[in-house]
């Protein structure tokens, strides 16, 4: 069942929130188990159902992933799996690089 909930203005938490005052829906995730691991899926899910896809990513999305390229990934289609292996040879370059600074085995 979908969750329904309606933003308002917070002083100084959230002044002037996008959609104020508008019933708005999404998924309840207070009872939800979570994973040891980033999951993308609620975003890719919600991407998929959002009625105006062009407002769907703000500014500070990219801030938040670092780069362009997940909310590129995302709009083009890709599945979660596909998203995590484009990660792979970044994450090895990485794994490499930090070996010289490590202090143990």
């Amino acid at each position: 069942m979908p969750y329904r909930f309606t933003p308002v203005s917070i002083k100084g938490v959230a002044a002037n929130p996008p959609y104020e005052n508008q019933v708005c829906y999404g998924l309840d995730l207070r009872q939800t188990k979570v994973k040891p691991a980033l999951d993308l899926s609620y975003l890719i899910s919600l991407y998929r159902v959002f009625p105006d896809r062009d407002k769907f990513f703000n500014s500070y999305f990219e801030k938040l992933a670092g780069t362009a390229s997940l909310r590129q990934q995302i709009i083009q289609g890709m599945d979660e799996e596909s998203i995590r292996k484009s990660w792979e040879p970044a994450l090895q370059a990485f794994l490499e690089k930090r070996k010289k600074y490590l202090l143990y085995d």
